[in-house]
């Protein structure tokens, strides 16, 4: 149709094709804009009882009214932060809408709008199936792109508190001024999961990120692999590591922090689970034993049996019974055997943020932190529990929507891909007013990781076991 001036004498039918008046009403209405008063007038019309236009419109329940940006006083019934948000909501819209396509109405059909005849049972369904999909992509934890978002005129900068925005008045972005550090996790999240364990190479372009980050900001790999097994992975010496879950940590070269939360008492444990585990599940194809010394993980992501894997967690529940000195937690298709110990990735987090405090001589040190698994969820309650923006941020990557609630986390990214994007972010000369550490030089020959060697996985043959030391005398050593 033609264009037409956009305000309070907006015909919505222009919208829809240029039907005919009364034609036909509208099963499902999406109106975005960006806080203009022309949005403004039309979030009125298409939500005000009194409103011209209700008689071609479905009804409160699927009309959704959004604006872009920090939720300033609107008419708008949602929000979202910025121009990432407002395409995920249109795909979702639109693989719906490709999906099942809406049937055409008979051209006879001229039944007045707003009565029930006006709409045939199955167009009813998919309107209310595309509202429900809408209201879960607007109910979503925001995408952490969002916070990358500079303000514009004047406007506050979109910062999140727990699922909705807060205004950051006066700064670019919410961690504007702070001394940044990030903690991330390694599988599924600099690494795309992986069937064995041993094949979560880290490509080169995201070790290439990471060095870089490392060179302007302090950085851990926080993960449930042995501190050794994770550096050989990740191959870079400048980065703080927290291995087995945060049990063990270690910074670089030239640097003091270093804590070890259990020793080797709880290797024989550990030995004799594994021990067990192998002999009651021999004949279980796929099922993989990991030795991260201070853990045990049971990967059973290449059972294909269900009736294998209730198998598998049957045993490890019946050996823990014996077995008081450890605990069990459950992580994406894996069984983690720990020591019965008060102590996860969020307190390795919290201990390391401490310790950077006084290393780097820094009250203010703004943790920014990434992960995909539920073990990532202790580190990501701990920030929420130090405060809203202001303590630091918690990212969990999930290649689906996770709705806000779902998640100790305050933001999202959908791949190890846009993780690379987002930190890539952080290096780039136009952020130089972030840089603040840039200090400290590292070689190989002075790596205190010189001498570990990574754990190096045997024939998949029978039950595999990837170890960290082939007993607790090896493991210590390492």
């Amino acid at each position: 149709t033609e264009p037409r001036s956009v305000g309070s004498d907006l015909d919505l039918l222009s919208l829809h094709g240029g039907l005919p008046a009364r034609a036909h009403g509208l099963d499902f209405v999406l109106c975005i804009g960006d806080l203009t008063t022309r949005d403004e007038d039309l979030f009125g019309n298409l939500t005000a009882p009194d409103s011209p236009y209700q008689e071609y419109l479905p009804g409160p329940a699927s009309t959704f009214t959004v604006s872009v940006g920090a939720p300033e006083p609107t008419q708008a019934k949602y929000y979202v932060d910025g121009l990432r948000e407002v395409d995920e909501t249109l795909k979702v819209l639109a693989a719906v809408s490709q999906a099942s396509p809406v049937p055409a109405y008979p051209e006879s059909h001229s039944v007045p709008l707003g009565t029930p005849e006006a709409r045939a049972a199955s167009r009813e369904e998919e309107a209310l199936m595309i509202a429900a999909m809408a209201v879960e992509s607007l109910n979503a934890l925001p995408s952490a792109f969002s916070l990358l978002q500079p303000a514009g005129d004047g406007a506050a900068a979109a910062g999140v508190a727990f699922g909705g925005a807060l205004a950051d008045t006066g700064r670019l972005h919410p961690f504007h001024g702070r001394k940044i550090a990030f903690f991330l996790d390694y599988d599924g999240t600099l690494t795309p999961i992986v069937e064995h364990p041993e094949d979560a190479v880290l490509s080169d372009s995201m070790r290439e990120v990471v060095r870089s980050l490392a060179a302007l900001y302090p950085t851990a790999i926080v993960s449930g692999r042995p501190i050794a097994t994770a550096h050989g992975f990740v191959k870079l010496d400048e980065l703080y590591y927290a291995g087995n879950h945060g049990m063990d940590i270690a910074g670089p070269t030239n640097s003091l922090i270093k804590h070890q939360v259990v020793d080797d008492m709880y290797r024989p444990a550990l030995e004799s689970a594994q021990k067990q585990l192998r002999e009651k599940l021999s004949e279980v194809e796929g099922l993989l034993l990991e030795d991260n010394r201070f853990s045990l993980s049971v990967h059973y992501r290449a059972v294909a049996s269900e009736a294998d894997r209730h198998k598998v967690a049957e045993a490890v529940d019946a050996i823990l019974a014996d077995m008081p000195m450890l605990r069990k937690t459950d992580g994406k298709m894996v069984h983690e055997l720990r020591p019965e110990v008060d102590w996860n990735k969020g307190r390795a987090v919290e201990w390391l943020l401490e310790n950077l405090k006084e290393e780097y001589g820094t009250e203010d040190i703004f943790p920014i932190y990434i992960g995909d698994d539920t073990t990532d969820e202790d580190a990501f309650r701990t920030l929420r529990e130090h405060g809203v923006i202001s303590s630091g941020i918690g990212i969990i990557v999930s290649e689906t929507s996770v709705a806000v609630g779902g998640s100790e986390a305050t933001y999202q990214l959908k791949s190890p891909t846009e993780v690379g994007e987002f930190l890539g972010w952080f290096t780039k000369p136009g952020q130089a007013c972030l840089f603040w550490q840039n200090k400290k030089h590292y070689s190989n020959e002075q790596s205190q990781y010189a001498n570990l060697r990574r754990a190096t996985a045997p024939p998949r043959v029978g039950l595999p076991t990837l170890s960290a030391g082939a007993s607790a005398a090896d493991s210590g050593a390492a």
